[in-house]
């Protein structure tokens, strides 16, 4: 038996304009196909991380604050060194928060945090696993990220 997904583009994805030599707009009933929707989460995730969280207040103290918007992304880690085990563990429990709260088409988010001995500590890489939620069952998905310390840019590879 095969399973059919039924998948709809988020409301960001629906406003997107992908075909703009098109003159007119698509239907925003269209489906995506599961390459797709992986993509479209995949470059979500990526901004997630890429993204510097507004916020440095301690959300014990406000745990309204968790999710709010200005919570958005990662906390500022320049300040932490790669060669530190306990700063690269700081780096990969905050990726793992960072996609749980804000990326609402993921669950079960596991990350692995690896040092690529070609590289040294100039990139850290990281291993995404995660459920992507669709219908009718989750599929597991699977995401290889590569943070550039020098830049602390991440960049998620396709």
């Amino acid at each position: 038996m095969i399973l059919h997904h039924i998948l709809r583009p988020s409301v960001l994805d629906r406003l997107f304009d992908d075909f703009p030599q098109e003159g007119t707009e698509r239907t925003s009933e269209r489906r995506y196909d599961l390459a797709h929707f992986h993509s479209a989460v995949r470059r979500d995730v990526e901004d997630v991380l890429n993204t510097r969280s507004a916020l440095s207040l301690d959300t014990v103290q406000w745990p309204e604050l968790e999710k709010s918007p200005l919570n958005y992304g990662l906390p500022d880690c320049s300040n932490l060194s790669a060669a530190n085990a306990e700063d690269r563990e700081w780096i990969r429990q905050h990726i793992e928060r960072a996609i749980d709260l804000f990326e609402p088409r993921l669950s079960q988010v596991r990350v692995q945090i690896y040092l690529d001995e070609k590289t040294g500590i100039s990139q850290l890489i990281f291993r995404i696993e995660a459920l992507l939620e669709v219908d009718p069952t989750p599929e597991p998905v699977m995401f290889d990220a590569v943070l550039d310390v020098s830049t602390q840019l991440y960049r998620i590879d396709r």
